[in-house]
């Protein structure tokens, strides 16, 4: 699922115009467009409804946060992915000692009868 987010996403600035790209004001003042830092006009967005200084904002950070945040993706899976080996590497020297300790316990259990049996003594067990 998360690689085909970090295609899609690669995808989506694939061509795009180089950044940063910054937000401007519109022919009123208002923070409107989408720049290059260059200045040229990318987006420029109309109307008078009240979001549109919010959307600018948006569309000039996602050139940048898009391919940080594909990039922040896969290197978090690559960590998973190592932690997960050393998780399972971990967990069979686990079962391996777990094993080992059983068998010394049995070990000592017969040592300890064949002790108490040259002793003359009975263990009940």
């Amino acid at each position: 699922m998360t690689d085909d987010l970090v295609t899609r996403a690669r995808q989506a600035v694939s061509g795009v115009t180089d950044g940063p790209w910054v937000l401007g004001p519109d022919e009123e003042g208002e923070p409107a467009q989408c720049l290059t830092s260059d200045g040229f006009d990318l987006a420029t967005l109309w109307g008078g409804y009240n979001r549109a200084d919010a959307d600018a904002a948006f569309i000039a950070a996602a050139r940048e946060l898009v391919p940080l945040m594909a990039d922040r993706i896969e290197e978090l899976e690559k960590s998973c992915a190592e932690w997960a080996e050393v998780s399972q590497r971990n967990y069979q020297r686990a079962k391996s000692a777990e094993s080992s300790l059983k068998n010394s316990m049995m070990a000592c259990r017969i040592m300890e009868d064949a002790i108490a049996e040259l002793r003359g003594q009975t263990n009940d067990r």
